[in-house]
C-alpha cells in the first residue's frame, strides 16, 4: 500500500501547483483548522501569520486590522493556540484585541437569547473540536472563558 501513496502524492502535489492551490484561501483555512485540531499549535500560528500575509497584512500585528470576519476568526485561533500552549500573555493581548474589533448584539426585551455551548474547563490536546458561529454572541463567552482560564492559572 504505501508504494502506492508516493505516485498520489506527487500527482496531487502537481495539481495543487498546477492550480495555484496556495492562493486558495478558504483551503489555507481549512489546513490551518485541521492542523489545529492536531494539536500542532506552534504550526498553526505560523500558518495563521502566514495567512495574515496572504490577505495583505504585513506584520503580525495587523492581524488585528479592520475587524473583519477573517481577523476575528485568526484572532481567536490565535488565543486559542497560545492557550493551550500555556502562553497566557500572548492569550490575554489576542482576546482582548478580539473584543475591541467585534459588534455586540443589540438586546431586545422580547427576545429569548439562545442556549451557549458548554466549554469544558480542561482542554485536550487536539481532541475537542468545537464548531460555532463567527458571532459576537458566540465568541464572548468564549473569550470570557480564556481570560478567566488564564487569570486562574496566574
Amino acid at each position: 500500500l504505501f508504494f502506492l501513496l508516493e505516485p498520489l502524492n506527487t500527482e496531487f502535489t502537481r495539481i495543487c501547483l498546477s492550480w495555484k492551490t496556495e492562493t486558495w484561501l478558504w483551503l489555507r483555512i481549512f489546513l490551518t483548522d485541521m492542523i489545529i485540531y492536531q494539536g500542532q499549535y506552534k504550526k498553526a500560528i505560523s500558518s495563521l501569520h502566514h495567512l495574515a500575509a496572504l490577505q495583505g497584512s504585513h506584520s503580525s500585528q495587523q492581524i488585528t486590522g479592520q475587524g473583519s470576519l477573517e481577523n476575528q476568526r485568526a484572532l481567536i485561533q490565535l488565543a486559542s493556540c497560545h492557550f493551550a500552549l500555556g502562553e497566557y500573555r500572548q492569550t490575554c493581548e489576542k482576546v482582548l484585541d478580539l473584543m475591541c474589533c467585534i459588534l455586540l448584539p443589540i438586546q431586545e426585551g422580547g427576545k429569548v437569547q439562545e442556549e451557549q455551548p458548554k466549554v469544558k474547563s480542561k482542554f485536550r490536546k487536539g481532541s475537542d473540536l468545537k464548531l460555532w458561529p463567527c458571532t459576537s454572541r458566540a465568541i464572548m463567552p468564549y473569550c470570557l472563558h480564556l481570560l478567566l482560564a488564564c487569570f486562574k492559572v496566574r
